[in-house]
């Protein structure tokens, strides 16, 4: 695909995310307000989002980016995008019964391994440090109870 083509697309592309967004936006902002003790409201995460996607759109249109216009291969898709594909399906299967940490930190280390990372003293503080982290921002400041650990229950 020649470079013309391929800024062409990537307006296209965000054209459309940018149309998302706008949509997203839209649906939130009808979304009614709830009684919950949550000082956010129902409207700021789907918004937050939004214009997330708003940005990163109006970045693709842009143009400009490295590697832009790389060419998707056959083993890109089997050895990349599959497998981690399968194991998103699997880590949304065990969380509820292995609880978010354990599922989350094996997620990152197979991941990391996946894509060539080896140096496993830094996989596992990465993996077990962002997974407590990411937790901790859901329990303390989103107000989300996400199950830490399997209960023996």
């Amino acid at each position: 695909m020649s470079q013309a083509a391929t800024r062409v697309r990537d307006r296209i592309v965000g054209a459309a995310l940018l149309l998302v967004s706008a949509l997203v936006v839209a649906a939130s902002w009808r979304l009614p307000e709830t009684a919950a003790a949550d000082a956010m409201g129902p409207k700021a995460y789907p918004m937050a989002l939004a214009l997330v996607l708003a940005l990163l759109s109006l970045a693709l249109m842009r143009g400009g980016g490295k590697g832009a216009g790389a060419t998707l291969t056959r083993d890109m898709v089997v050895f990349g995008f599959l497998p981690i594909l399968a194991m998103l399906a699997l880590y949304v299967l065990l969380v509820p019964v292995l609880g978010f940490v354990i599922c989350t930190v094996a997620l990152l280390l197979a991941c990391f391994r996946l894509k060539g990372e080896r140096n496993w003293k830094v996989n596992v503080a990465v993996a077990v440090g962002s997974s407590l982290a990411i937790w901790a921002l859901f329990a303390w400041l989103l107000n989300v109870q996400l199950r830490l650990l399997p209960s023996l229950a």
